[in-house]
């Protein structure tokens, strides 16, 4: 996966000292983006960035970074003025940021609401299904489409269903635009997982 050069040097002006959401954190709040834990972790990966940190943070501990200079920071000369341009500054709102109840389209095909400052976001269809029936989504479920539109947010076009059973839809494609199709298709794949549970319990 290719980054844009904001993410890149933004990346290698904060990674020390600090933990990979903490991170994640700041990068989305100043780039107004909604990278994944698992993207910032992949990077550093990738081009062999280590925080220094080993998991604990012992009382009283200063980020590596702090007080440092752009320069004893090991960036590249090129990158900086995009670097300066680009960090977040403690107490300062980033240009981008937008008030709580907002929607946005994000990177995964989603609608996202914000739901809290400073950057609290949830996909809009999961809170409209928790709101309307009054529960929490419980763990190992999720809320899908019926007819396949992630912009149909009628609360008869989502359904609760489980992790393996979406598993069995995208496999068998059991994924239909006719929600009526769909449902026999989560119809399918609930009885399958019934006869593989009574076949194992008779092994």
């Amino acid at each position: 996966m290719s980054y844009p050069e904001e993410f890149k040097t933004f990346i290698y002006a904060n990674y020390i000292g600090i933990s990979n959401k903490e991170l994640m954190q700041r990068l989305n709040n100043a780039l107004g983006t909604s990278y994944t834990i698992q993207q910032v972790k992949a990077y550093k990966k990738n081009h062999k960035l280590n925080s220094g940190l080993d998991g604990r943070f012992p009382k009283g501990h200063t980020p590596a970074n702090k007080g440092k200079t752009w320069d004893e920071l090991n960036i590249p000369k090129e990158s900086q003025e995009s670097s300066r341009r680009t960090c977040f500054k403690k107490g300062n709102a980033p240009h981008n940021r937008v008030p709580v109840g907002t929607e946005q389209m994000k990177c995964d095909g989603y609608v996202w609401c914000k739901i809290a400052e400073p950057d609290k976001w949830r996909q809009k269809h999961i809170l409209l299904y928790e709101q309307h029936h009054g529960i929490t989504i419980p763990e190992g479920m999720l809320v899908t489409f019926l007819d396949g539109n992630r912009e149909n947010f009628s609360i008869n076009n989502l359904t609760l269903i489980s992790m393996s059973e979406n598993q069995y839809l995208n496999k068998k494609s059991l994924r239909f635009p006719d929600k009526d199709l769909t449902k026999t298709g989560i119809a399918i794949a609930r009885l399958q997982a019934k006869i593989f549970e009574v076949e194992r319990k008779e092994k």
